[in-house]
Order: C-alpha cells, then structure tokens, then sequence
C-alpha cells in the first residue's frame, strides 16, 4: 500500500474513533445541567484540538506548515468561548410584584383554597415567567414578619405544590342536638412556605394569595379580647427562589414591601403609622399637594422614627432612632404634573435611604451622606 493510503486509512481510523468518542459525550451531555454538558462539551472540543483538526488539515493538504494547525485551532477556541459566554449570559428574569387587598372576608370565606378570618390580612404576589422559555425545578420560598396562616394559587398554573403549608382545621360549634352552627378556620401559623413547580411555562404568572396576620400580645397574663389584631400590614415579605433556564441554575431574592399607599384617608395614614414600628422596612408613597382644596400637610410619628410632607416648605423629612445613631433625610421637591409626587423611604438598622420623585439621598453604616438622581 502506498504512503499515501496509509496516511489516509490513518486518518480515517482515528477520526472515526474519536468522532465516535465526541458524539457519545455530545449525546450523554443532553441530560446534563448546565456546567455538566459544557464539561462534556470542552472534551469534545479539546479533542477536537489535537485530533481532528491536524489529521483533518494534513488530508487536505499534505505538508500544511504548524502555523495554519495553530491558527485555526486559535479561530475554533475563540468560537466555543464565545459560545460559551452567550450561553451563559443568555437572559433568564423573574419579576415580582405584590399587593394588599383591602377585603374584609366573612369568616370561613375561601379564595384559592384559602379559608380567612375577618382580621386577616388578604396579601397577594405575583412571580413572572416573561421569556418564551419554560423555566424547570423551580422553588420559591416566601416569607413574612407575620404569621402565614394559608397560601394558595389564584391562577391556573399546573402541578403548583405548596411545602410547609399551615395545617388547616376547624373550630365546630354544635347546638344541643349535635347540629353544626358554625364552623371558624383554625390553623397552625408558619413564617415561611415553599412554592414547588416542575414547569414553570412561558410567559405566565403565578398569582398567589396568603392570609397574614398578627395575634395580639398577652397582658399582664391576661388574654387580649380579641385573638387578632385588625387588617394589620406586614413588616416585611420576603421572596427567594432558584430555578433552571437553559440548563443553568439561577437564584433571586427580592423583598416584596413596597406598597402604594397615597395618604390622603386617615386609614392610609393609619397604615404608614404601623409600617413605621417596623425595624425594617419599606413604603413607597403618592401624596398630593392639596386634598380637597387644602394643603396635605403630612406629619407621621412612630417607634422613634418621623415623616413629614409638609407643602409650605416643600420639603420632606425623614428621621429615625436606630441603633447607636440617628438619621435625618430632608429633601426638597419641585411642582409636578397634578401636584402629586412620589416618595420612597427605606430603612434598617443598618441606615435610611429617602427618595422623592427618584431623587435619593441615604446614609448607611455611618458612611457619608449619599445623594443621586437625575
């Protein structure tokens, strides 16, 4: 046999064992998670590298310098490492977003599977999926300063699991002749449940409903009158999850307290009153100028923290007693489209922040006042 059908019978038998080699770890690599099939990807490649690629140019074209092997194999590296950071940075997002009901329920009324108690909070979240790509193995975890006492699904999602869901009963009341008269909810409060979904489809929401509520503290040994306090807003609600798109594992945290409250109705007032006895937390607001023809002077004072809009000045105030140290945020606003602006206030034991209108001034861990904006 010639040289040259020696080269090429050589050339054909190691290129169809190592072809065979790379199509096996390309077909394996389908079942894997995202660092498993790219592992399985770069063998592939590499072997490419030293096999393939100078075998493959050397039966082209005998005697082809070190220099083409070494160029080509430079062009084929630069195009797997860009293919692997597309593939990793290809978006995968979760919106959220939240909302306080201001229903009252009767008691026992249910909504997504959901029994209330009058006093109870009716909270609902919703979690986005907005890409044309199903997400899989995904787990949510929400949690709150209040007690969760139900959570259900109010969309139509399949295959929603709920972990950690309260225990649900029922307190019977029952005349002489044994007859039911009424029936109360009762359940075993937790802080924290889990959302499991296998499948979470493209460009769906899943829309939750939680009863939260507050039970009234224990005086002197004496029970309160009433076991809960009324429609009370929590400190805080907290979103965390983890799910795979495109084969990648990703995780989020998000906490779900920025709740529109235009104080203009002294039960809207009421609640920035009770968010403010929070150690933590956030309100987003919208406050008018004028209500009713009169100047909205707003002056909110609570567990050692004070918010003033005061229109005659024009400025707005914020300060608080935190640990070891106060903060005082003041900003001044402009005229607005219908005398109406928008105010954020943040704050933790760690500092404060205050925007108005999306001007932001914040202090945080004794750290310089900050100040940004457009």
């Amino acid at each position: 046999m010639s040289d040259v059908g020696n080269k090429r019978h050589h050339v054909t038998y190691w290129v169809g064992v190592w072809g065979t080699v790379m199509l096996a770890l390309i077909l394996a690599s389908i079942t894997f998670d995202f660092w498993g099939r790219w592992i399985c990807w770069f063998i592939t490649f590499i072997l490419i590298l030293t096999f393939i690629v100078p075998e493959g140019l050397e039966e082209l074209r005998s005697g082809i310098s070190s220099k083409s092997v070494r160029f080509v194999r430079m062009f084929l590296s630069m195009l797997f490492f860009a293919a692997f950071i597309v593939n990793y940075r290809l978006p995968a997002p979760i919106n959220c977003r939240s909302e306080i009901m201001p229903t009252r329920y009767a008691i026992g009324a249910g909504i997504g599977g959901v029994r209330f108690l009058p006093e109870w909070t009716d909270f609902r979240a919703e979690i986005e999926n907005p890409t044309d790509q199903d997400y899989e193995d995904a787990e949510f975890t929400i949690s709150s300063d209040m007690e969760i006492n139900g959570i259900g699904q109010i969309s139509s999602i399949p295959e929603v699991r709920f972990v950690g869901q309260p225990y649900r009963g029922e307190f019977i009341q029952r005349d002489k002749e044994g007859n039911v008269i009424q029936a109360v909810p009762a359940y075993v409060p937790t802080f924290e449940s889990k959302v499991r979904l296998h499948v979470f489809p493209k460009k769906s929401t899943l829309e939750l409903v939680l009863a939260l509520s507050r039970s009234n503290p224990v005086v002197n040994g004496k029970s309160p009158e009433h076991q809960y306090a009324d429609h009370k807003r929590p400190c805080w609600v907290k979103l965390r999850g983890s799910y795979s798109a495109w084969k990648r594992t990703r995780t989020f945290e998000e906490q779900l307290d920025q709740f529109d409250l235009p104080i203009e109705k002294e039960y809207q007032a009421a609640a920035v009153y009770d968010e403010l006895a929070c150690s933590e937390g956030t309100i987003m607001l919208k406050v008018r100028e004028i209500v009713n023809g009169v100047l909205n002077t707003v002056i909110i004072d609570n567990a050692g923290k004070r918010f003033v809009f005061d229109p005659v000045s024009r400025n707005v105030l914020f300060r608080a007693q935190l640990e070891g140290r106060s903060i005082f945020l003041t900003q001044s606003f402009s005229d607005t489209k219908e005398g109406r602006h928008v105010l954020v206030i943040t704050w933790s034991p760690s500092g404060a922040r205050l925007g108005v209108d999306g001007v932001v001034k914040e202090d945080w861990n004794n750290d310089d006042l900050a100040f940004y904006g457009p």
